[in-house]
């Protein structure tokens, strides 16, 4: 019985799951883009606390980053 239990919680664990992520493209030189998808997330409910000023999150040479964190928050 425990076999089947620990199987169960095995496959509960490994099964497929359809959640997205989403990565802002890279490449672009100019941060504007980047920005204005930080700032439309930002503006409309994400928690970007984290990736603000002084954030635990907030890496200032990392726009790129920045802009993914708040396209999935």
């Amino acid at each position: 019985m425990a076999v089947l239990v620990f199987l169960a919680l095995f496959l509960s664990f490994t099964s497929y799951s359809s959640g997205q992520y989403c990565l802002c493209k890279p490449g672009s030189q100019a941060p504007d883009p980047y920005k204005k998808v930080i700032d439309y997330a930002c503006g409309n409910g994400a928690n970007c606390g984290p990736i603000q000023q002084n954030g635990p999150c907030y890496q200032p040479n990392n726009i790129q980053g920045i802009c993914s964190y708040a396209a999935n928050s």
